[in-house]
């Protein structure tokens, strides 16, 4: 049941561009902005499985990409994962979802120079621009995603040297607060700015009455892993996307 809370307010935390529902399915374009915003997620099943399908088919077609799904161990129905790899469907790796209630957890760092702010300003998009190096275009859209977010979220920034140094995301929803878009400047690592940022986070999630802490992080990025099992995250559980051959486009 967590886990399929989880994938719904993580969905939401990250609008795309383009969302259309079909039958409990969450169809999902952003112009090539992140996998999880270009991807079906798969969150109830009703109806039949071959016209939904191709209901996939004819909305990435739209926009002459490939069909992607974002699967977990709560995706709908249980089959449709070996369904799609029957059907030439690539296995992607997707990202460890790690978790952590609210009330074990033990700040670190200096949350006192981290400022909250109800909306990304200059000095945020600043860092986060920086680390993420993304192109004009996609620049464009990832600000829009990151202005446009409906749950109650706020903006971390931590200043160190009297500069902007590291940055985070906080989106809460039904008491689960999600930690999005980590950065620190290269030349600021090491100092503590991502515990700093997660605890001012978790800080602001708890007056909220938020009862649980919810992050995504990549299999191979050890360094913060490492960070966030030192904080006491846990993995609750992985998701994988699943791309359709190119013979579908």
């Amino acid at each position: 049941m967590m886990i399929s809370q989880i994938e719904t307010v993580a969905a939401n935390a990250l609008p795309a561009s383009v969302t259309e529902v079909c039958d409990g399915w969450l169809l999902r374009y952003s112009y090539g902005v992140t996998r999880r915003a270009n991807s079906v997620l798969a969150e109830k099943h009703s109806g039949s499985l071959e016209p939904k399908l191709q209901t996939v088919s004819d909305f990435y077609a739209r926009f002459n990409a490939k069909p992607r799904f974002q699967l977990c161990p709560a995706s709908e129905p249980s089959a449709l994962n070996q369904f799609l790899l029957d059907n030439r469907y690539t296995k992607i790796p997707g990202a460890k979802v790690q978790t952590l209630e609210l009330n074990t957890f033990k700040a670190r760092g200096d949350s006192s120079r981290v400022q909250l702010l109800s909306k990304p300003n200059d000095a945020w998009f600043s860092v986060y621009r920086a680390v993420e190096k993304a192109d004009s275009q996609k620049e464009k859209i990832r600000t829009w995603m990151l202005k446009n977010i409906q749950p109650q979220a706020t903006f971390a920034l931590l200043s160190l040297d009297d500069e902007p140094a590291a940055v985070g995301l906080g989106v809460f929803e039904a008491g689960f607060v999600g930690m999005f878009n980590m950065a620190t400047l290269e030349s600021f690592r090491g100092r503590g700015g991502a515990s700093s940022i997660l605890s001012a986070l978790a800080t602001w999630g708890k007056t909220l009455g938020g009862h649980t802490l919810y992050l995504q992080v990549s299999e191979d990025n050890f360094n913060a892993r490492r960070v966030y099992e030192n904080l006491g995250f846990e993995t609750l559980y992985s998701y994988w996307y699943l791309e359709a051959p190119q013979t579908l486009l």
